[in-house]
């Protein structure tokens, strides 16, 4: 008895600490998105302005890069940034990775050529959301998104003196964490979608510390005037 009830204690404790570990690497909701993030700008990618190797030793796992977006719009965050550019740090070469790599399959590291292994092409991912909803052929590299940011702790080792002295910041969650602008529609993290603006900014001011753009004024169409739509009065 006593050894059955040792045996059901260690299959329920294998199974707890299994869901914390799945606890512990499960996406974030799309209001956890909203909430953690402490930089939500809309804007795009403009390129990777640096590589840097944080050890000095040509291994790929201490390779990363810092991107450069340029802001449109600040929901969240530093309103100071608003038409400024983001130094955003990702780990390897995330996005406009095929930039970082000749033919040869060798990276260019702070002005030296390592070799890397590469097992297959690097394209930009493209979420099946957006498959879904016929908006795929419109995203590029430099596609008008929203991205949810927090201060980079990444190392800063081997940082370009240049980049050292601006804020730097990282994705909540590597690269999943982006809202693609696509025409009327804005859509993606948890298969969000908002068929137009103002959709997505009612949305958005339920969480606190957004600042939600003023509407756009609407323009008064002019009535154009029909000659065979007058009405001719007469005087007795």
């Amino acid at each position: 008895m006593k050894k059955s009830i040792l045996l059901l204690i260690s299959i329920i404790s294998v199974i707890f600490l299994h869901a914390q570990d799945n606890t512990n690497t499960s996406p974030l909701t799309n209001e956890e998105f909203f909430t953690q993030a402490e930089l939500v700008v809309e804007g795009y990618f403009i390129k990777i302005v640096a590589t840097y190797d944080t050890k000095g030793n040509g291994n790929f796992d201490d390779i990363y890069s810092i991107s450069a977006i340029k802001v449109q719009r600040v929901y969240k965050g530093d309103q100071s940034l608003m038409e400024d550019t983001v130094y955003v740090v990702n780990k390897g070469g995330v996005f406009g990775s095929e930039k970082l790599y000749n033919h040869d399959n060798k990276a260019n590291i702070n002005n030296s050529e390592i070799s890397v292994i590469i097992q297959e092409d690097i394209h930009y991912d493209i979420p099946e959301l957006l498959w879904k909803n016929d908006c795929a052929d419109c995203v590029t590299y430099n596609t008008l998104s929203v991205f949810f940011f927090t201060a980079s702790d990444l190392p800063d080792y081997g940082v370009p003196t240049k980049y050292s002295l601006h804020e730097r910041y990282k994705f909540l969650l590597h690269t999943n964490d982006i809202l693609y602008v696509c025409e009327n529609k804005i859509l993606g993290l948890n298969d969000l979608v908002f068929n137009n603006r103002e959709d997505f900014y009612n949305y958005m001011s339920q969480f606190e510390g957004y600042t939600i753009p003023a509407p756009e004024p609407i323009l008064e169409k002019k009535q154009e005037i029909v000659e065979s739509d007058k009405v001719m009065k007469f005087e007795p």
